[in-house]
């Protein structure tokens, strides 16, 4: 808490002095610091999988060690097997076989194939809308996913698009001070200035860290 009320009061006394650039390092040393726990709410919604079937449970369990310890390339084949089969027995829009589709995507990034965790999250967004709605927290989950991809493969436009559908969608459905609203409400601000509109990135940001702060 200390070390927050520091940071504010830095992030005050730059912007002040007109010295956005230094005041934008404060925003984003707070927000990593005190929104520690809107990534991991992020993560907890994305971990939840559902009961993985009896004969993939040793696979999924095998393939999410590797993955953790940075082994991508022994969680690939193990992670497309269990994607496979999922899909060939339970469907194209089964729970478990949309999540398996997340894990493929994240494993795809972990190796540098972002062409292919891109196609992944695309249909993995499409499928989730078709069956879940456009405001359900799995398929707006899925939208932030696949505008990270566009993020990563420098479609700076289509990620700015998607993030601020997301954010109006999650605005609407969690409220403003929602972990999840606040996380893509930051990741917009990253659009902003992967797009280099630095205004709207550090108004952003001040939003957000206003935000976070009264709700913390």
């Amino acid at each position: 808490m200390q070390k927050n009320l520091k940071l504010v009061s830095k992030l005050y006394a730059e912007i002040a002095k007109h010295n956005y650039r230094k005041a934008l390092v404060s925003i984003v040393s707070f927000l990593l610091i005190s929104v520690a726990s809107i990534h991991a709410g992020v993560a907890v919604a994305q971990a939840q999988s559902p009961s993985p079937q009896d004969e993939q449970r040793q696979n999924l369990e095998l393939a999410d060690k590797f993955r953790a310890g940075g082994q991508y390339d022994k969680a690939l084949p193990l992670y497309k097997q269990i994607f496979r089969a999922y899909e060939a027995k339970l469907g194209a829009d089964n729970p478990n076989t949309l999540y398996s589709m997340d894990l493929l995507a994240i494993t795809y990034d972990g190796l540098g194939q972002l062409d292919k965790a891109l196609a992944l999250r695309e249909k993995n967004l499409a499928v989730r809308q078709a069956k879940l709605g456009a405001d359900h927290l799995d398929t707006l989950i899925s939208m932030n996913n696949l505008a990270n991809s566009y993020s990563d493969l420098g479609q700076h436009d289509k990620a700015l698009a998607l993030r601020e559908k997301t954010l109006a969608a999650q605005q609407a459905k969690l409220g403003a001070d929602h972990p999840s609203t606040l996380n893509s409400m930051n990741n917009l601000a990253n659009s902003y200035s992967d797009l280099g509109q630095h205004d709207k990135a550090l108004a952003l940001r001040v939003k957000t860290l206003a935000v976070s702060q009264a709700k913390l």
